[in-house]
């Protein structure tokens, strides 16, 4: 397993972990031999309610997360089923592994607001006066700041609102 694979898992297992000490009944659709769903990791039900959960983990290392995107695409999620919500794990510190900030994200608002601010960057010509490269790939960053050329950084600020926003799946 890599590095980023051990990532990947690690914030699937926390994210069920904090679902299930608050009362969900969760299930990761990617392993124990079901069917690979491409924008979905877990599914949680609580009542009579079910919700479609992707899981974004991002290692002390990179401090980004990252889609391919499909040419004309108007969602960031692939296949025909979408996440309800995004579920970002960062890990902050390599020197604190437990150390994580999570974020709770309508999938939505990931989707309009990381696709915003790619497309922003792709309007504008580099330094060199050319398109840039990469139309194929959405990277939004935690921490960092905005430029002129970039909206896709300190979205741990722009999305402050949603750090821990355990609430909102109940609704």
């Amino acid at each position: 397993m890599t590095q980023s694979q051990a990532v990947g898992a690690a914030g699937e297992l926390i994210v069920q972990a904090r679902l299930l000490v608050r009362g969900w009944i969760t299930g990761n659709v990617n392993s124990g031999g079901m069917m690979n769903a491409p924008a979905v990791d877990l599914v949680a039900m609580k009542a009579k309610k079910t919700i479609k959960i992707a899981v974004k983990s991002t290692g002390h290392q990179s401090t980004s997360a990252q889609w391919g995107l499909r040419e004309g695409a108007s969602s960031l999620f692939r296949g025909d089923a979408h996440p309800d919500f995004v579920i970002f794990v960062w890990f902050v510190d390599a020197a604190a592994p437990d150390l994580c900030r999570i974020f709770v994200v309508p999938a939505k608002t990931v989707s309009d607001d990381a696709l915003k601010a790619h497309r922003y960057f792709h309007s504008r010509l580099t330094r060199a006066g050319t398109q840039p490269k990469g139309a194929d790939h959405v990277v939004i960053r935690w921490n960092g700041r905005d430029t002129e050329r970039s909206k896709s950084h300190n979205f741990a600020e722009k999305w402050k609102r949603y750090e821990n926003a355990w609430e909102l799946l109940e609704r």
